[in-house]
């Protein structure tokens, strides 16, 4: 490992997630502080030469420009972050992960019987819900590796930020509605940081 460029990287992330927690704080738009997180993850990701993990960030980066730069076409941002997590998906097959597909079935057929029940079934809710399936999925993979500890905690405070999400959308403006907001990128940037360098384990074989 190139301990200083790894002390730099880790610097420049923390000096990121700090400004724009302190921005978010007082309500400055750190939009643009945050996608640099992102993409030094990126960068990241192709100096080491991991590639898949480089193009799931790739994916990431265009899901974000949607999703947090534009800050519409939500379904759009939403597709390519499933194209994320398939990425992660062979990644970890590849890693020689459980992939539990069964499970993710199953859990996906539940969900949307549900959004058919309550009559939510457009194309934002089942393509978010595909997602978040795939999210919890390769989360369990993951921890089905001993060597990608790091990554598995990446993937845990990612389904943190998502419920972060998720409660942002279904809260009533107040003091809660507040806090949620803040814990989004809270835990998304560690969680980015964190699947980063713990997919960098398995290269060390």
């Amino acid at each position: 490992m190139d301990t200083n460029k790894y002390h730099r990287f880790i610097l420049s992330e923390l000096i990121i997630y700090l400004c724009f927690l302190a921005g978010d704080l007082f309500a400055y738009d750190t939009s643009l502080i945050k996608y640099a997180g992102i993409v030094l993850c990126f960068i990241r990701a192709l100096y080491k030469r991991n590639r898949i993990v480089a193009l799931a960030f790739g994916l990431t980066l265009i899901s974000d420009f949607f999703l947090l730069l534009l800050n519409r076409y939500y379904t759009v941002g939403v597709c390519f972050f499933v194209l994320v997590q398939m990425t992660y998906l062979y990644y970890l097959y590849r890693e020689r992960c459980r992939p539990y597909l069964v499970p993710r079935g199953v859990l996906f057929v539940v969900g949307t019987i549900l959004l058919l029940v309550n009559r939510q079934t457009d194309p934002l809710n089942v393509v978010t819900l595909f997602y978040f399936v795939n999210l919890l999925g390769n989360t369990l993979s993951s921890f089905s590796n001993p060597k990608l500890k790091m990554m598995s905690l990446g993937f845990v405070l990612f389904i943190c930020c998502d419920v972060c999400v998720g409660l942002h959308n279904l809260l009533p403006y107040g003091r809660y509605y507040d806090i949620i907001s803040f814990c989004m990128w809270l835990f998304y940037l560690p969680s980015q940081i964190l699947i980063c360098l713990g997919s960098e384990n398995a290269l060390r074989k």
